[in-house]
């Protein structure tokens, strides 16, 4: 048979699905809803009156980086998400193995896959158009400024899609593709923002340094907002970056085309269930370890949950950078005592490595907590529990404190770092709080994932959907509150009578962390450097936003987990048991208990 025009059957079918999907549409009206939330906000009172031009064109510049902003970290968050189980829930289905049969080829499979998920990330763009016309009006919008823009995005987009489909080739889970794809991605996205943000360096004045900055998305998109006389940078160089972006994805392509048969067909042959010979496997199994008899959901879960050889390999990176980090920050606290810390800055250096360590590790924890009950539900073992005695109370506590056991693994270096600091400067009540965020927001992130597996049906949208919001609430929201008092409605509220924004931005896992290390990392002995969070005449209803924080939290976790156990049965298609019936503490089935574990972990 002749080669054939165009991206192939395999896009006509999963596009003509994808049509037929309210959730595409439900996406669209939300991202077009935040960007007209973003217009009111920035053009203020309902009442306003704009005196002179100045003034509306000013609005609508504000306007214009309001749309770059959401519309590139809508294509970070979503283009990945949407693409990363592309191919992983195809192999687990066994129709993958059935496409190889056909005539088509990995060529046309590949960009018949890469364009039914890029089409409605470009339709999802193409939505916040019609807000921009509207913002135009008022001026002050720089129409070479948001082509540039939309070409930046059309790149990113492209690159995120193409990322996604290669990890989705070559993992064999659709958590392994998204965790995958989301590190390459955060690695491109946040090296330079992180490079600034930890080591307070600016923009390079030299145009080559320049241009190897416009490598990064994020500041390819504001490019014009860093232009100088000297260095002039516009739509050229936007221009060159979607140009790079091209020319990645199809090296990308091309190699998730080369290797989708034999990494298909090896993963097939391979059984589902190896020996794990990685070393963090190996350390696990002397962790204490729940008993069987106490509750056999949790102990499958802490047996099931040891880490693979590929899983392992990231895990151990990731402990080692942290443990790193970690020791850098303890040294420079013993090395540097009294005035030099003021003068080092360390405690923001401590700060910001705690946030980073503890934001990434709650990622990691929404993707586990989303594949803990989905990947069961999607393969089909979970109907072999539900054919047991376990109550549907022992089956969803089992599998919410099977996921919450990693919390002190990801925490205990934090802890480590503030513990150390706060012994040299005194002040202990920032890491009693930040222990206590800590817990509260891998609680309410577990809860999440568990109800999203429970209520929705498909694997990788539950995965999607649980990262994505932890994304925005983790990184959107600080934006969002930081952005609000610029804005000209709250410019003309009186100092007084703000709101407390420093308590709001704690609802942030980041913030939230980087404001308790500071706390309790910080130097408090007079000066200019005593004015921090918590100290001053403000302390004491400062220090209630923690509190606030961690009861809402927490409350939610608890209202979540239950309603999560009280829908299981009829979600899932399970007739109630007259035991279930007949318990009358909700806990009782769910609190661990601990016992000494041996080699085996038994």
């Amino acid at each position: 048979m002749g080669m054939r025009v165009g991206l192939g059957p395999v896009f006509a079918f999963e596009s003509l699905i994808a049509a037929r999907r309210w959730q595409v549409y439900g996406l669209r009206s939300l991202y077009v809803s935040l960007l007209l939330v973003g217009l009111m906000l920035t053009w203020g009172p309902s009442d306003q009156t704009i005196s002179d031009l100045e003034q509306a064109a000013r609005i609508g510049r504000i306007l214009l980086l309001t749309v770059i902003a959401v519309q590139l970290g809508v294509v970070l968050l979503a283009a990945p998400a949407a693409t990363a189980g592309a191919v992983c829930v195809d192999k687990a289905r066994g129709t993958l193995l059935h496409a190889f049969a056909t005539d088509l080829t990995a060529r046309e499979i590949i960009l018949g896959k890469l364009g039914a998920r890029l089409g409605p990330v470009m339709g999802l763009l193409a939505c916040g158009l019609p807000v921009l016309a509207l913002g135009s009006f008022l001026g002050g919008i720089d129409l070479v400024a948001a082509f540039g823009a939309e070409l930046v995005t059309l790149g990113v987009a492209v690159v995120c899609c193409s990322v996604a489909l290669l990890a989705s080739v070559w993992a064999r889970k659709p958590h392994q593709a998204l965790l995958l794809a989301y590190t390459i991605v955060g690695a491109w996205a946040g090296v330079v923002p992180t490079a600034i943000f930890v080591f307070g360096t600016g923009l390079p004045a030299s145009l080559g340094h320049m241009t190897l900055f416009l490598t990064n998305p994020i500041v390819a998109a504001f490019a014009p907002e860093f232009s100088t006389p000297i260095n002039p940078i516009g739509l050229l160089q936007q221009g060159a970056f979607l140009a790079g972006s091209l020319l990645v994805s199809i090296l990308l392509i091309g190699l998730a085309s080369r290797t989708l048969r034999p990494a298909v067909l090896a993963q097939a042959n391979r059984p589902q269930k190896r020996e794990r010979t990685a070393t963090p496997a190996r350390l696990v199994d002397y962790i204490p370890g729940p008993p069987l008899d106490a509750n056999p959901i949790l102990w499958r879960e802490w047996h099931r949950k040891r880490p693979s050889l590929w899983t392992g390999r990231f895990w151990t990176a990731y402990a080692i950078a942290s443990i790193l980090a970690s020791l850098y920050v303890i040294g420079w606290y013993y090395a540097w005592w009294g005035d030099g810390l003021i003068r080092s800055g360390i405690h923001l250096v401590a700060a910001r490595i705690n946030a980073w360590q503890v934001a990434i590790g709650l990622l990691l924890l929404s993707v586990s907590a989303a594949s803990a009950l989905g990947e069961e539900r999607d393969r089909g073992s979970l109907d072999v529990i539900m054919t047991t005695t376990l109550t549907s109370r022992e089956i969803v506590w089992g599998k919410w404190w099977g996921t919450f056991a990693m919390v002190p693994r990801l925490a205990i270096l934090p802890i480590w770092v503030t513990a150390g600091a706060s012994m040299i400067t005194g002040s202990g009540l920032g890491l009693l709080f930040m222990i206590g965020l800590i817990l509260a927001y891998a609680a309410a992130i577990t809860s999440v994932g568990l109800a999203l597996a429970t209520w929705v049906p498909r694997l990788g949208r539950v995965i999607g959907i649980s990262v994505m919001g932890y994304i925005l609430v983790a990184a959107g929201w600080p934006l969002l509150v930081m952005l609000l008092p610029r804005l000209p409605y709250f410019q003309g509220i009186p100092f007084n009578d703000q709101p407390n924004w420093q308590g709001l931005l704690l609802a942030s896992p980041f913030y939230g962390i980087h404001a308790m290390t500071d706390w309790a990392a910080r130097w408090s002995f007079g000066g200019d450097y005593s004015a921090g969070w918590g100290y001053g005449p403000a302390a004491i209803s400062e220090a209630t936003w923690p509190l606030i924080w961690i009861v809402v939290y927490s409350g939610f976790a608890l209202i979540l987990a239950t309603a999560t156990w009280k829908s299981f049965d009829r979600c899932m298609g399970r007739i109630p048991e007259s035991r279930q019936e007949e318990s009358a503490n909700p806990w009782r089935d769910g609190l661990p208990r601990i016992r000494p574990a041996g080699p085996t972990g038994r």
